[in-house]
C-alpha cells in the first residue's frame, strides 16, 4: 500500500530539489512543500526506501504520517457505514448520511410538531421569492414564556450548496426532541432552528 509523508523544506533550492525528484519518481503529490508550509505526498511501498534515502541525503526533513493509506481509508469506510446503520435504525425518521429534499424536510418538521406538541412548534417565517414556505422550529419546554432562559438560533442552507449543514441541523433537532441525552440543553435553553433558510436555491441545486 501507499504511505503518506509530510515533507518540510527550508529553502527554495530544496523546493526545486524535492519537486524534481517527486516528478522523476512519478509520485502522487497532494500538496507541494514550500518554506513555512509542509507538503504531502503518497509513496508506494517499493519506492519508500529510495524516497527516504534521497530526503536524508538532501537534508530535507520529513515525517511518515500514515503507514498504509488504503487500510486507513477502509477503516474510515467501516466507521461511516456503522454510523449510517445506527442513524437509519434510530427514531430519527430522516437519516443523517444523505441529503434530503426540501419536501422531505418540510414534512418532517410537521411530523415533529404533531408528535411533540408540548415542545415543538412549526412557524412559517415567510415565503421565498418563488413562493416556498420558510419554516423554522420553536423548541421549548416552557413555550418561550420563561424570560430567564437564553434563546439559541440555528440555521442551515443559507448558502444553497452548503448541503452538509442540513444533516448537522437535523441531528441537533433529533438530540433536542427525540433522543434527549443532555436534558439541560432543552430544559434551560429555548431554541429556534431554521433547517432550510434558502429553499429556492436549495431546490434548484
Amino acid at each position: 500500500g501507499h504511505a503518506r509523508y509530510q515533507v518540510d523544506v527550508a529553502s527554495m533550492d530544496q523546493v526545486k530539489l524535492v519537486h524534481d525528484f517527486e516528478n522523476d519518481l512519478m509520485l502522487d503529490v497532494w500538496s507541494d512543500a514550500v518554506p513555512g508550509r509542509p507538503g504531502k505526498v503518497l509513496v508506494p511501498k517499493f519506492k519508500r526506501e529510495i524516497f527516504e534515502n534521497f530526503l536524508k541525503q538532501s537534508g530535507v526533513q520529513y515525517k511518515l504520517e500514515v503507514e498504509n493509506v488504503k487500510e486507513q481509508l477502509e477503516l474510515e469506510d467501516q466507521l461511516l457505514a456503522a454510523a449510517a446503520a445506527k442513524s437509519n435504525s434510530s427514531r430519527s425518521r430522516l437519516s443523517f448520511d444523505k441529503i434530503h429534499s426540501y419536501e422531505e424536510v418540510d414534512a418532517y418538521l410537521q411530523e415533529l410538531a404533531k408528535e411533540f406538541p408540548n415542545v415543538v412548534t412549526v412557524v412559517e417565517g415567510g415565503k421565498s421569492f418563488e413562493g416556498r414556505s420558510i419554516k423554522y422550529l420553536r423548541i421549548s419546554t416552557t413555550n418561550f414564556q420563561d424570560a430567564s432562559k437564553p434563546v439559541v438560533m440555528m440555521q442551515s442552507l443559507l448558502h444553497c450548496r452548503e448541503w452538509v449543514t442540513l444533516p448537522a441541523t437535523l441531528y441537533a433537532i433529533h438530540k433536542l426532541v427525540i433522543d434527549v441525552t443532555e436534558s439541560d440543553l432543552i430544559n434551560n435553553i429555548d431554541w429556534i432552528i431554521l433547517p432550510v433558510a434558502n429553499p429556492d436555491g436549495y431546490v434548484h441545486t
